[in-house]
């Protein structure tokens, strides 16, 4: 039996400065006919009353692979030196490019390991 609002959290991470951010699925309660997820932010001086974020499905497929193309992205240290860089940086950080900028990344990735294990 479901009690008035069950929940499972998939995901969570705190960060440095003790906020918190988790995936949940609300698996019951009033009004609730299907399996919600929601993105759920914890803050560190108020952590009993999280704000808790709905998106649709379609906004929720677009900030998965936004957030895959971001992690190929990060994984090399950027560093802005001169206000130049970060116009140029401003420029490109939108989703579409991201996810141009990432694939490009990935096929260096995948040519710099083969020639690496190549003879």
């Amino acid at each position: 039996m479901l009690d008035l609002y069950d929940e499972k959290e998939i995901y969570s991470e705190e960060n440095n400065g003790g906020y918190r951010i988790s995936i949940v699925a609300r698996l019951g309660g009033p009004g609730v006919t299907n399996i919600q997820y929601r993105i759920r932010i914890s803050e560190p001086n108020n952590p009993d009353f999280p704000i808790d974020y709905v998106p649709t499905l379609a906004g929720f497929e677009q900030l998965g692979t936004l957030l895959v193309s971001l992690g190929e992205l990060a994984k090399k240290s950027r560093y802005i030196e001169t206000p130049e860089q970060a116009d140029a940086w401003a420029r490109v950080l939108y989703p579409s490019l991201i996810h141009v900028i990432a694939e490009k990344l990935r096929k260096e990735g995948i040519g710099q390991d083969k020639q690496g294990t190549a003879g």
